[in-house]
């Protein structure tokens, strides 16, 4: 199952607009790029892009929210869909047909929703109205694909913030957790039959931490208590959690197995803010991003179990804000999106793990965003 999913950044971008023009681009990037393996799913502009919150159509005419595409190969990228939904996160299904995805909900105006997104199809279909702010980080499919969770909150109706569940269909919302067990803001996930997510909801850090609980809700119970997590991401195999926590010298990588045991601290590589930890396939390797504290530089890691050891991967020279990291099928690339100082905007870039050439996959866009790398 994928995992960690990352929110977009792009208000780094406001307080350049109207001195820089945005003339970003969707297409690939030129001379096109094979994709090695599997096909990589991202929403860009469909044309070229003049603001943060809407695209434009190439004769200015009329704005349009950002569109789904699908590359494989050397082909050209294959448009999924035509409904101008500014789809921001994905998650897939176990067969890898449909995604849970957080997009504005256009029926609202400044809110949220998660739909499901037909891979074949393109069709999406509004499930449920998460936010009056902001769209959630992260969703999780059962390892059967009935169920999808997510968290979702409110500053009117939920100001704390609760962990739900929903069939794919729509149907059958399950609440989870109350007040007493917020979320806000958080990152949940299926372990087996349970469910593991991040509370950090209250002045008293003794009573935030990382809960389990069962797939109905029940049995709430600590595994880390204290302090505040940032991050959550469960293992594809589901035997371990890694997860940034906040200590002296700002948030760091930890491991622990998912029943809460053998807790420890993963140093050893530039001091920062350690965040979106991702599992490649196997279980064995663990990618994130430290971010300085006191500058913009920033480092992209691989942490190897076995060897515990350190991979440090490339970065465009110009890159500012690395996000939305999404490993191959195989476990031998890995991609990203990242801001650049040099363009106005987002673009996806990979790199095979142990080389140093990073490859461009797409120009730079305003509403860019990495949605994963698929199986054929």
């Amino acid at each position: 199952m994928s995992r960690g999913i990352v929110v977009l950044p792009i208000v780094l971008f406001v307080a350049l607009l109207g001195t820089i023009p945005a003339p970003a681009q969707s297409e690939p990037f030129e001379p096109p790029v094979i994709v090695p393996e599997g096909s990589i799913v991202y929403s860009t502009c469909p044309g070229a892009d003049n603001g943060v919150s809407r695209c434009f159509e190439s004769d200015g005419s009329t704005t349009v929210e950002a569109e789904v595409f699908e590359l494989s190969g050397s082909n050209a990228p294959r448009r999924v869909t035509h409904n101008n939904v500014e789809e921001l996160r994905a998650v897939w299904s176990p067969d890898q047909r449909r995604a849970a995805v957080f997009a504005p909900d256009r029926s609202r105006e400044e809110s949220c929703g998660l739909y499901t997104l037909g891979r074949d199809s393109g069709e999406t279909k509004l499930l449920f109205p998460t936010s009056d702010y902001f769209c959630p980080r992260s969703s999780d499919w059962s390892s059967n694909g009935r169920w999808i969770l997510f968290e979702s909150w409110s500053a009117d109706s939920d100001p704390i913030g609760n962990v739900r569940k929903i069939r794919p269909s729509g149907g059958r919302l399950t609440l989870l957790t109350n007040h007493d067990w917020g979320v806000y803001p958080s990152d949940s996930s299926f372990v087996g039959r349970d469910i593991v997510f991040v509370k950090n909801n209250s002045y008293d850090v003794d009573k935030n931490g990382i809960v389990r609980m069962s797939a109905q809700g029940a049995n709430k119970r600590f595994i880390q208590k204290g302090g505040f997590t940032s991050r959550l991401s469960v293992s594809p195999d589901e035997t371990r959690i890694a997860y940034t926590h906040r200590g002296k010298g700002g948030y760091r990588l930890h491991l622990m197995r998912s029943d809460g045991s053998n807790k420890r601290k993963i140093g050893a590589h530039a001091p920062g803010f350690d965040d979106e930890p991702t599992w490649s396939p196997n279980s064995r390797q663990v990618a994130f991003v430290t971010r300085a504290l006191r500058s913009e530089e920033e480092t992209l890691y691989i942490y190897r179990l076995r060897s515990k050891t350190f991979i440090e991967l490339p970065l465009p020279e110009d890159s500012s804000y690395v996000s939305d990291l999404t490993w191959s099928p195989s476990g031998s690339y890995l991609a990203y999106s990242t801001s650049l100082r040099s363009e106005v905007g987002y673009a996806a870039f990979f790199v095979r793990v142990g080389d140093s050439t990073v490859h461009r996959l797409t120009k730079a866009s305003y509403q860019h965003s990495l949605l994963g790398w698929l199986s054929e």
